[in-house]
């Protein structure tokens, strides 16, 4: 792989641990809304934090639309979001760095919503090699 020297840093913010993965700028970038494997969502949104309702809204998902995942205000154009609740950015760049939160999640057989989670998205400008 080719190394432009950018990198995206995620900083998956849980409970009890961290961490972090490197994306170079132009990659697609997967942020975790740590929800168990095999579970089916019926709800889920992903905001950016710092933006105001409902333009902070990057991507909605909603079972029972086809396809279920819609981008939204904040979206870059690139967000996606799969059935195991991943965030998909395609093509980050330094306008997608920020603190984004999965919330309002509401799974098939559970009544009431999960905790919110955030994770952090940054973009790292690495030292210039000197040949």
């Amino acid at each position: 792989a080719k190394h432009s020297g950018v990198a995206v840093a995620i900083l998956i913010l849980l409970a009890e641990s961290a961490a972090v993965e490197y994306f170079e700028a132009g990659d697609t970038a997967s942020l975790s809304c740590g929800l168990a494997e095999g579970v089916t969502i019926v709800l889920l949104r992903w905001i950016k934090v710092g933006l105001t309702p409902p333009n902070d809204l990057v991507a909605g998902y909603n079972a029972g639309n086809v396809p279920p995942s819609s981008p939204g205000p904040a979206s870059s154009g690139g967000a996606t979001i799969n059935a195991a609740g991943f965030l998909i950015l395609t093509n980050v760049q330094q306008a997608d760095v920020g603190t984004y939160e999965c919330k309002n999640v509401f799974l098939e057989g559970v009544t009431d919503a999960i905790p919110f989670v955030q994770v952090e998205l940054q973009i790292a400008i690495a030292p210039a090699k000197h040949t």
